[in-house]
């Protein structure tokens, strides 16, 4: 199941959601691709909405350590 999402604030992403049960972050992009990246931390998360560079941050972070899938 998609977590509820929000709107960000970046030049990349459009929502972030993240469900804290299931460890799972949904990410929407700009171009309207929208992927689930489970086995998410919450600190993680919490970095990612703090980040200054949201792209940056699951560029560097997220998707290399955890596959995503379509959505």
């Amino acid at each position: 199941m998609i977590p509820e999402m929000q709107y960000v604030e970046s030049t990349a992403i459009e929502m972030v959601g993240y469900d804290p049960v299931d460890s799972a972050l949904a990410v929407m992009f700009k171009g309207g691709a929208t992927y689930l990246y489970s086995g998410v931390p919450q600190h993680l998360y919490d970095q990612l909405m703090m980040a200054e560079s949201k792209g940056l941050f699951v560029n560097r972070y997220i998707k290399p350590n955890f596959p995503p899938v379509p959505l």
